[in-house]
């Protein structure tokens, strides 16, 4: 009789047809089985082909499972509310084999084949059986596949080096997994002669010879079937070793020569390994960085693509690869180096157009996400040096105060354009990494005055008697913007309480060192004021000082701007200890614009060594300002003066030490020298003016005793300020002669 559903089996009886639509059929289920979607692509395709039989012959590969008593291994209890969790469980049961059960058709009811073993060992032997018959390949390697009978699957496996390594590992997969259910059998069978997926509830066949059994342990389990338990880890990675480096040999004496192939093949075959040896997992990573140093196949400039493709494998590897253990704390691969080519390539792309990409676009969630696989030193320093491209590539321009009214709209404009770029970078990092952000914030500032920093103590010059600073003003400016953008963000974020608990946490974390803080808030109703307090207007202390330090019309034009921020006024509302070195910074650069609109007043007139208070002055002279000039310079002068001797007669000192307990990335020696840098530019800057107004007089009987008198000045300078003071204040009289002779042309 003709076996009514194996037409190619018996081609004689069947039309050429119908043969032909059969092997076609066979391809398609083949390559279902080569992708691994054996519980859900090729049981649909043998259903819809109208061949239920085949697809009852591949269910046959199931484990026996009940419901009723235990769930089915491996299965999973899906939640109809979370949609994610479903569609991965979707592409689980899409991409597996018979080793993961599934879904089981009947909930409640016995899923699966009580008699798997029997059945794999009769595809074993068919498909032996045939080895040398005119079988159709797809159907004789469709029965390897089901038993693991690797000589029935090498036929299709044998012209690629990806297929014949899965055909390998298929197969040692399927020994593996016997050999552990049959070692396994003793620990959950209480009946010695109950053999589980050999018959009804274990029950064996009755004709069963203990030599039939001992013959399909062999046949199912192959190179494992008599290796103990403690030596099966072994085993295996020396089968993948050998497997691995037998197909590698094949492969080059196929005749492969593309060295891009046998570059993948090589890292292929080392992740494969890595799943038993952790030393892989290094050698595999070290391939990926062979590749971005010195270029695939000695290319030296490496693809975008491959470095995407090296940073994302190395990001997977590093996740599912620990490789060391200490006191019971995984630690995973360093792979910095690997990920930070990609992130500098997304971070050039990302400033071409900041506007579009970055505000409008998702770069920064993209860096973000790649980030977030380095370490924590990695991760913040590869981070802040996007922050900063970030701000240079975004326009940030500033302007004077006059500047400022005049053109206010149209710098605004762009002003706020280049915020929204630094403080979206703030809010992904705050929302991403909510523990680390109040630390990369800190870190992000040490690093801009990381040149500063190398000072071990503070140097001044003597000769200009003027604070040496090394940093880069672009990147301090870049700094105050993105402390000002961390203000906005954390007063948002913070009203998250799962952000703001892990933000106190980390506000833990950069104190813990620090014994004398002891006030984190438990509240974080708190939090956004403590923080301020303890480590924003620190921070902001140190990089406004070094920026008036380095480039004082900078900082003079982008005072305007911060008084405009919610931090600023956040701050004055706050008034905290912290605050009133910022106020400080802040009287010096309105001291400083009072200057120069001094100079400017000066030079509405000729005689620009007119005294306005009346000291050594030449009425009537030729070209001489009127009246009026004359009166407002006066009064632009005295009240400039008028500040100055309040903050002189002032008992706080003036730039004293932030209070104990907050942030700070100076250090107490270039604190002390940038504090009196500053203390002698106030104090040429009041001579300044007297030297404009060729007022020895007033010089000598106002200026002269206000410093005298002040509690803290004479305290903090040096000698060499003294003599350098007292020898410029003497000249004021012969600058005047001078000015004098050249008026009346001698």
């Amino acid at each position: 009789m003709v076996h009514p559903d194996g037409p190619l089996q018996q081609r004689a009886h069947f039309h050429e047809e119908d043969l032909k639509a059969e092997s076609i059929l066979l391809q398609r289920l083949w390559v279902h089985l080569r992708r691994g979607e054996l519980l859900d692509g090729a049981l649909t395709l043998c259903n819809n082909s109208g061949q239920a039989w085949r697809a009852a012959l591949l269910q046959g590969m199931f484990p026996f499972a009940n419901d009723a008593d235990e769930p089915a291994p491996l299965s999973f209890a899906t939640d109809a509310d979370d949609k994610e969790e479903t569609k991965l469980i979707e592409v689980k049961q899409h991409h597996t084999d018979w080793t993961e059960i599934g879904t089981p058709n009947s909930p409640g009811a016995s899923d699966g084949n009580p008699w798997r073993r029997v059945w794999k060992e009769q595809c074993w032997k068919t498909a032996q059986r045939n080895l040398a018959s005119d079988m159709d390949m797809c159907e004789l390697g469709m029965y390897g596949f089901c038993s693991g009978h690797r000589e029935a699957m090498l036929p299709l496996c044998k012209t690629r080096w990806a297929d014949r390594c899965w055909c390998e590992l298929h197969c040692l997969k399927e020994w593996l997994i016997e050999r552990l259910l049959d070692l396994g059998r003793d620990e959950c069978c209480e009946d010695p002669q109950m053999f589980l997926g050999e018959g009804d509830a274990g029950t064996l066949d009755v004709l069963d010879s203990p030599q039939e059994r001992l013959n399909r342990v062999q046949i199912l389990c192959g190179c494992f079937h008599d290796v103990k338990v403690a030596d099966i880890e072994t085993k295996v990675a020396c089968e993948v070793a050998r497997i691995l480096s037998q197909i590698q040999t094949v492969s080059e004496q196929c005749g492969v020569k593309d060295p891009v192939v046998l570059e993948f093949e090589k890292l292929q075959a080392t992740l494969i390994q890595a799943a038993w040896l952790a030393e892989k997992s290094k050698e595999a990573c070290d391939i990926l960085r062979g590749w971005l140093s010195e270029g695939l196949c000695g290319d030296k400039k490496c693809p975008y693509l491959v470095k995407q493709f090296a940073s994302y494998l190395a990001i997977w590897q590093s996740e599912g690869s620990p490789t060391t253990m200490a006191k019971d704390q995984v630690i995973p691969q360093d792979i910095d180096d690997i990920v930070i080519p990609l992130v500098a390539d997304l971070a050039e792309s990302a400033t071409n157009s900041v506007k579009v990409n970055c505000c409008d676009g998702q770069t920064i969630e993209l860096i973000a996400e790649h980030v977030s696989a380095m370490s924590q030193e990695g991760r913040f320093d590869t981070y802040s040096s996007f922050v900063l491209r970030l701000g240079m590539k975004g326009g940030i321009q500033t302007c004077t105060s006059a500047q400022h009214a005049a053109q206010g709209a149209e710098r605004s404009k762009a002003f706020g354009e280049s915020m929204e770029v630094l403080t979206r970078a703030m809010w992904v990092f705050w929302t991403r990494f909510p523990c680390e952000a109040l630390a990369f914030l800190a870190f992000f500032v040490q690093k801009v005055l990381s040149d500063d920093a190398a000072y071990d103590e503070h140097r001044v010059n003597q000769v200009s008697l003027d604070y040496q600073s090394q940093a880069n003003p672009d990147e301090i400016r870049i700094a105050l913007l993105c402390i000002v953008a961390g203000w906005a963000v954390l007063k948002e974020v913070s009203e998250d309480a799962f952000i703001a608990r892990e933000a106190a946490r980390g506000l833990d974390l950069i104190f813990e060192a620090q014994s004398v803080f002891k006030t984190v808030p438990q509240d974080v109703d708190e939090l956004p004021s403590t923080v301020l307090d303890i480590l924003l207007l620190p921070l902001l202390h140190d990089l406004l000082l070094s920026y008036i330090i380095k480039d004082e019309a900078g900082a003079l034009a982008l005072l305007p701007h911060l008084q405009d921020s919610f931090l600023w006024h956040s701050a004055v509302e706050l008034r905290t200890a912290s605050f009133e070195t910022i106020a400080d910074l802040e009287f010096y650069l309105r001291l400083l614009e009072k200057q120069h609109s001094l100079l400017a007043r000066a030079g509405e007139g000729e005689d620009s060594f007119i005294p306005a208070s009346g000291h050594g002055g030449i009425p009537g002279a030729a070209n001489s300002p009127g009246p009026m000039v004359l009166e407002s310079r006066q009064a632009a002068f005295h009240n400039f003066l008028d500040d100055a001797h309040l903050r002189l007669a002032s008992d706080r000192p003036f730039l004293a030490s932030p209070p104990g307990g907050t942030q700070t990335c100076l250090t107490a020696h270039q604190n002390e020298g940038m504090q009196l840098a500053l203390v002698w530019r106030v104090l040429m800057l009041l001579l300044s003016a007297f030297e404009n107004e060729s007022d020895f007089n007033g010089a000598m009987h106002d200026l002269t005793v206000a410093v005298a008198q002040s509690p803290w000045v004479l305290q903090l300078l040096q000698p060499q300020h003294a003599r350098s003071f007292l020898s410029r204040l003497a000249q004021i009289p012969s600058v005047f002669l001078q000015s004098k002779g050249d008026l009346f042309g001698r």
